[in-house]
């Protein structure tokens, strides 16, 4: 029953599904963006500093 239920709402909800991939697509890329910016920010400040 609970299986049915499961299938029913994936097949009758695949744009709530596709959404939710590409907000968790979207913010997963958005964090390793920011993590390079902040690991360039501090490489670079490190070499400031070493200079």
């Amino acid at each position: 029953m609970a299986r049915l239920l499961l299938n029913a709402l994936f097949l009758a909800k695949p744009d709530l599904l596709v959404l939710a991939s590409q907000k968790l697509t979207s913010f997963v890329l958005t964090a390793l963006r920011l993590r390079f910016q902040v690991a360039f920010a501090i490489q670079s400040y490190s070499i400031e500093e070493a200079l």
